[in-house]
């Protein structure tokens, strides 16, 4: 069984965040690059309740996600989410949590990698795709659901975030391109080629 010092070592060397905290909502433990990331010391970060860093949009997603951990029906079962916290410098970081309660020590202990590029990208694309009209759309293969962007619901006048199965949303295209989509798809599916199709 590895020592603490061995996995200490290891997290340290992530980029990745590490951090234990208790059911009085303050940090017990930090591993990793906290102060690059949030711009606050070690020591600053448990004087606070760490509530006091998110962002004040996720302060409730926060709370209910931390009571669940806490909650004894939910113990020992690891979670996902995502919140924002507020850095040093007024600056928002994404983080993207992975937590697990430990019913033997009180203690939640969790990961959280920082997502703040990947939104900006995120939030970089939806605005030239709205500016653009132009939308994009992938699909799971293993389940044939699609998955839109906001600019193609806005393209074709759906309303709503419920995407149509394959077949309706086929149907959006001009029936000259039906074919070509159809036989894109089906070849992304048997042979994962890469195809992107303009002015349909």
């Amino acid at each position: 069984m590895a020592s603490s010092g061995f996995m200490k070592m290891f997290a340290e060397l992530s980029v990745d965040l590490f951090c234990s905290a208790g059911p009085d909502g303050f940090f017990k433990e930090l591993i990793g690059p906290w102060e690059c990331v949030t711009g606050f010391s070690e020591s600053e970060l448990r004087a606070k309740p760490f509530m006091e860093f998110v962002h004040p949009e996720d302060i409730q997603h926060t709370i209910s996600e931390f009571q669940r951990l806490l909650s004894l029906q939910e113990a020992g079962h690891d979670y996902n989410f995502v919140n924002r916290y507020i850095k040093k410098d007024g600056s928002v970081v994404w983080l993207n949590w992975r937590a697990k309660s430990d019913p033997n020590s009180d203690l939640i202990y969790a990961i959280a990698s920082n997502l703040t590029s990947e939104m900006l990208e995120q939030s970089i694309h939806a605005k030239v795709e709205s500016l653009a009209k132009i939308g994009h759309w992938y699909m799971d293969v293993r389940t044939n659901k699609l998955t839109w962007s906001q600019a193609t619901f806005d393209i074709h006048e759906v309303e709503g975030t419920v995407e149509p199965p394959l077949e309706e949303a086929i149907n959006f295209y001009l029936p000259e391109y039906k074919p070509l989509i159809e036989r894109a798809v089906q070849e992304g599916i048997e042979q994962g080629k890469q195809w992107s199709i303009n002015g349909v």
